[in-house]
């Protein structure tokens, strides 16, 4: 999950200010981000999917961040 994290805290960020250098209409950026998106919340859903049938403690020490905050992430960049 660390290794997630720092994808969508740094590699996401990068390739969303490089589309900005060559789209200017946040639609056109929003709508080849689409995909992306959807792939990185579809894989979350199914790693809590997964982790559903574990004790709470041992998802807490994964670290797995709500849909929502996920999200927020997502949108802090698009």
């Amino acid at each position: 999950m660390a290794q997630v994290t720092r994808a969508l805290d740094e590699s996401y960020p990068l390739a969303v200010a490089k589309m900005r250098l060559y789209l200017d209409k946040p639609k056109t950026r929003a709508v080849l981000l689409k995909p992306v998106r959807s792939n990185i919340t579809e894989a979350h859903g199914q790693v809590a999917a997964l982790l559903r049938g574990y004790d709470a403690a041992a998802v807490e020490r994964i670290g797995l961040m709500s849909a929502d905050a996920l999200n927020e992430r997502l949108d802090r960049f698009s």
